[in-house]
């Protein structure tokens, strides 16, 4: 059961990922989902830390949205989104759950003016840095699309969603229902 369920969530994410690219976009995207999903991620505790040089610690039996940003990412198109990513999180989840683990491997300058744009607008979800780029060095399974740098995943670390949710309506309902399905089944 559990498997079928996991195949119609690909089938779902791959047509919504889809729907208007080309062909040959439409099957690499594919290709990258299917290769992606099911990887096993890791987080290491004590190697991303936020702005006030506290280290990332995780509850282990959570599910967590991961958002990594690269040295390549916009600030404005990040600040904007991530704005607008806080919303929904606070229309969904209570204060006390925050699942999102938002990593950026960027120039300090460029991660300081982030949190601090993000700071100046009440963005009240932990910003982690990772200066060296550990998390791209420790997990090459994840694919070089910018689209495919957000991603959720389970208490073992396995990829069960993957795609920017913030960006596409019925994949954020996905996101949504899989962590609220978690939650009542604790």
């Amino acid at each position: 059961m559990k498997r079928q369920v996991l195949v119609l969530i690909f089938l779902i994410i791959a047509s919504i990922l889809c729907f208007g690219c080309s062909n040959s976009r439409k099957r690499e995207v594919v290709h990258s989902i299917r290769k992606f999903n099911g990887k096993t991620v890791l987080i290491v505790d004590s190697v991303y830390y936020d702005k006030n040089g506290r280290f990332f610690t995780r509850n282990s039996n959570e599910y967590l949205i991961v958002s990594y940003y690269d040295t390549d990412i916009c600030s404005e198109c990040t600040i904007d989104g991530l704005l607008k990513w806080q919303k929904e999180l606070d229309s969904i989840f209570n204060s006390s759950f925050a699942p999102l683990f938002l990593l950026f491997h960027s120039p300090l300058d460029v991660f300081s003016e982030i949190v601090s744009h993000l700071s100046k607008n009440g963005f009240r979800y932990p910003i982690y840095y990772d200066p060296e780029g550990y998390f791209i060095k420790d997990n090459p399974c994840i694919p070089e699309d910018h689209f495919l740098h957000t991603f959720l995943i389970d208490e073992n670390n396995k990829v069960i969603l993957s795609g920017i949710p913030i960006k596409n309506e019925r994949l954020w309902q996905l996101y949504v229902q899989t962590i609220m399905d978690k939650e009542k089944n604790e």
